[in-house]
């Protein structure tokens, strides 16, 4: 009678796909179905096993069979997986290796949050954040005058909570128009983009009601922040470039001529004399 052994991996990580191999020793000459089970610390959701019995072909003395790691992204511990050979009326299983345990790793990281506040300053509360990216929240109906804003929670909830923003009289209007925060991204800032409706009265003034809840976490049941003032503008202010300024003209250095020489002076020449007249004689 024929005797099954099993060899397979000893660690998958999620994503991955397990091999086990069935091995049958002695008469082959006939076709064989062994019955597998997959037990362990991991559940059906950590794996998906797509075939549930080992079969053996006509002479063949080998058989495989497959399982696919899950990969969630959920972060676990290592979990494990059993893999066993059953028992039957056409074989024997091997008595030591009869099964293969493989370890199934865990592919996610934790997100560990910044510490909230400074040290022996008292928790915060849970609740929103809400930071402007300036002085004021100024858009323009044009459509060349933009803003945003970020909001984030003050604490890590239990499950999601859904922030949305309305807009109180229709002034402008906001991109995206709500958001969602978790356990993992709760101190993370999501930033909401504000735009002027072009439609709108000839500039004026909105606020942004910005708000949120969850269903699960009684102490996000109802959270709200202090409603945003938009300025509304009909046109952008005009961009003043500042004056270039031009780099100095340099004057060139002066250059030094050589004194003027006066012409030589001439002496002037005396006037010759007549010679005198010699005397009569007497």
């Amino acid at each position: 009678m024929p005797e099954i052994s099993i060899t397979g991996p000893t660690e998958v990580t999620e994503g991955g796909m397990a091999s086990y191999v069935f091995t049958r020793t002695g008469a082959s000459n006939s076709e064989l179905r062994v019955p597998v089970t997959v037990t362990g610390t991991a559940d059906g959701t950590d794996y998906t096993a797509y075939q549930t019995t080992a079969y053996f072909g006509w002479n063949s003395s080998t058989a495989v069979i497959n399982i696919n790691a899950t990969d969630d992204k959920a972060v676990e511990t290592t979990e494990t997986l059993v893999v066993t050979a059953g028992s039957g009326s056409g074989h024997t299983v091997s008595p030591t290796a009869g099964s293969v345990t493989t370890n199934l790793l865990d592919n996610d990281t934790v997100t560990t949050p910044p510490p909230v506040g400074t040290p022996g300053s008292p928790p915060k509360t849970p609740g929103l954040t809400v930071t402007p990216s300036g002085t004021g929240t100024v858009v323009a109906e044009d459509g060349k005058l933009t803003d945003t804003f970020t909001v984030v929670l003050n604490t890590a909830p239990a499950s999601d909570v859904n922030v949305y923003i309305d807009s109180s009289t229709y002034e402008a209007t906001v991109i995206p128009g709500y958001l969602t925060f978790g356990p993992t991204n709760w101190h993370m800032p999501q930033t909401v983009t504000v735009k002027a409706y072009a439609e709108g009265e000839p500039g004026g003034t909105d606020s942004l009601m910005i708000y949120g809840w969850s269903d699960e976490d009684p102490d996000y049941g109802w959270v709200s922040a202090p409603d945003l003032p938009v300025t509304v503008l009909e046109t952008a202010p005009a961009v003043v470039e500042p004056p270039v300024e031009e780099p100095p003209v340099e004057e060139p250095p002066p250059v030094d001529e050589p004194p003027a020489e006066e012409p030589p002076r001439l002496r002037p020449r005396r006037a010759s004399r007549s010679p005198r007249a010699a005397p009569a004689p007497a």
